[in-house]
């Protein structure tokens, strides 16, 4: 009884914090996290312009993509922004990171 009864406790605070997120996100730095969410970069592979997400948690995993390919001298399977599967080498992705940082700052600052 005591868990079901915390739970519910827990619920009703994350109900409340839900219910005060527009608040949150009309502030200045709500509108700049919700803008770096939808970052989208683009880069030059084999003459093609392509796009890819750059929000804060694919740079994550960009960053780990980088480091196995780097590491092993190897391709990198990938989906782009239109879920389309590419290989990118560790200097593509260090490019798509590249343009994902310049993003967010110029969004930051």
């Amino acid at each position: 009884m005591q868990i079901i009864e915390t739970l519910k406790q827990t619920g009703a605070f994350i109900r409340k914090v839900y219910q005060e997120i527009p608040d949150t996100y009309s502030s200045t730095k709500g509108k700049r996290m919700l803008d770096v969410s939808r970052i989208k970069v683009t880069i030059t592979i084999d003459g093609q312009e392509i796009a890819f997400d750059g929000d804060e948690r694919s740079q994550d995993r960009l960053n780990r993509a980088y480091t196995v390919a780097k590491g092993k001298n190897k391709l990198a399977k990938w989906k782009t922004y239109d879920n389309a599967d590419v290989m990118l080498t560790a200097d593509q992705i260090l490019d798509i990171l590249d343009a994902a940082g310049m993003e967010q700052t110029s969004l930051w600052f």
